[in-house]
């Protein structure tokens, strides 16, 4: 007899495999459709660095809607942390304040210490959920790209006269297609993460401390207390 947990569980793997067949067959569909068209348009002819990056409306979509998904999880984060903020910043100015008096104790440095801790672990949970979403776009991209070079007459001709592993058939090579061997690696700019999820400190930086925290003193205050706490004793 399969218990109420495992039916949860049946339930929720079944709606994500559901998810994931639509999301997989909806790019790949839409990639398609704007290959028949001919989208991307082919460059007429190479820059110095080679072709420029094809220009998908699809990608913009998938990297705004990634950016939307950040900029979530950031006002989540930083509403369900103000707390550890203010410890923060409060905590590294009074590090800052007690070494120049030249009072600075173990304490007061385990206690800046605590509140990073408290910080990372709320940031790197809201992290994750970024850098998944940001996965999941890639993932869709790619989906739409093969459907594209299955369509687009140019690209399908590149690909049905590329033979593995790097080189063209001897037809290919009589009668090249122009800029073949640039289209055969085209592909486009994969979605990209905000900068500043890349670590706890970057978004910190971001933070515009309001009345809300009158004991927060400035990002530059925190820098240095991170350089002091880190200095040999």
């Amino acid at each position: 007899m399969m218990m109420p947990d495992s039916k949860v569980s049946a339930k929720s793997s079944s709606r994500r495999n559901r998810r994931f067949t639509k999301q997989r067959f909806g790019a790949a569909w839409r990639g398609r459709r704007d290959g028949r068209r001919s989208l991307p348009m082919i460059p007429g002819s190479p820059a110095d660095e080679g072709l420029p990056l094809p220009d998908s409306d699809y990608q913009r979509s998938l990297q705004v809607r990634t950016d939307e998904i950040a900029l979530q999880q950031r006002a989540a984060l930083l509403e369900s942390s103000d707390r550890i903020i203010a410890a923060v910043f409060g905590r590294a100015t009074d590090v800052c304040r007690h070494h120049d008096a030249g009072d600075l104790t173990k304490a007061q440095q385990g206690r800046l210490r605590a509140s990073l801790v408290a910080w990372t672990v709320r940031f790197e949970a809201r992290q994750s959920r970024v850098e998944a979403a940001v996965a999941q776009a890639n993932q869709q991209l790619a989906w739409y790209w093969h459907g594209v070079r299955r369509s687009h007459p140019v690209l399908r001709a590149v690909a049905d006269r590329y033979k593995p592993p790097g080189r063209f058939s001897r037809e290919a090579r009589l009668n090249p297609l122009p800029q073949a061997d640039l289209l055969v690696a085209w592909r486009p700019r994969p979605v990209e993460l905000d900068p500043v999820w890349t670590d706890g400190l970057s978004l910190l930086e971001q933070i515009h401390v309001t009345s809300a925290h009158p004991e927060a003193a400035s990002f530059g205050d925190l820098v240095r207390a991170l350089k002091i706490i880190a200095a040999p004793a």
